[in-house]
């Protein structure tokens, strides 16, 4: 088991949305992640290493799986990171509380508008977020961008996207995406003149 909070890198708050088209359950008949990591040593020997994750109770994520001892300096060190995430342009934070209009317009104006995004969508008018919409679709297919904030209840601006019959929070929206979403978002908030 690995509490939600323990974890280094998260790549969304929904993290129990992680499994293709369908959310994690906690049963262990019930959907979940599985990877495998296979190695060849230069004998030409296939060793494997797995892992299964699910949603567990209490902000917990449930990780099952397999770690032969052979493989173990793959994965595990003092100093051996098996992996990295990199944010780039199209890098979004997991939340992002609502902020005032001109704070994420200076952002934007010096090129943030990843950190932002949530809020310059929601800035943007319903008629907006279409034509975003109608740009997308010649490109990289239909999507519907779902953006909600409620000034009595929420902190945080809701954001998902509808693709192909399922609905993902934004920042699980693949990288083109993201950065097409953004670049339209440029265009709309700074050069309303060019959305015609």
């Amino acid at each position: 088991m690995v509490r939600v909070v323990d974890l280094d890198y998260l790549p969304s708050d929904q993290y129990w949305r992680l499994c293709h088209k369908v959310d994690w359950g906690n049963v262990s008949t019930s959907p979940s992640s599985s990877v495998v990591f296979s190695f060849q040593d230069a004998g030409g020997v296939t060793t494997s290493a797995s892992l299964t994750m699910r949603l567990a109770r209490n902000a917990v994520i449930s990780v099952h799986g397999t770690l032969p001892d052979e493989t173990r300096g793959q994965f595990r060190g003092e100093n051996t990171f098996f992996s990295g995430f990199i944010p780039g342009i199209s890098g979004i934070p997991n939340v992002e509380a609502k902020t005032a209009r001109r704070v994420v317009l200076k952002a934007c104006s010096f090129g943030d508008p990843n950190v932002y995004l949530r809020n310059v969508l929601n800035l943007l008018s319903l008629e907006q977020i279409e034509q975003i919409q109608g740009w997308l679709a010649p490109l990289l297919g239909e999507v519907k961008i779902n953006v909600s904030f409620d000034e009595d209840k929420d902190f945080n601006i809701s954001a998902e996207a509808e693709l192909k019959g399922s609905t993902v929070p934004l920042e699980l929206l693949g990288t083109g995406y993201l950065q097409l979403i953004q670049i339209f978002c440029y265009i709309l908030l700074f050069k309303k003149n060019l959305t015609g």
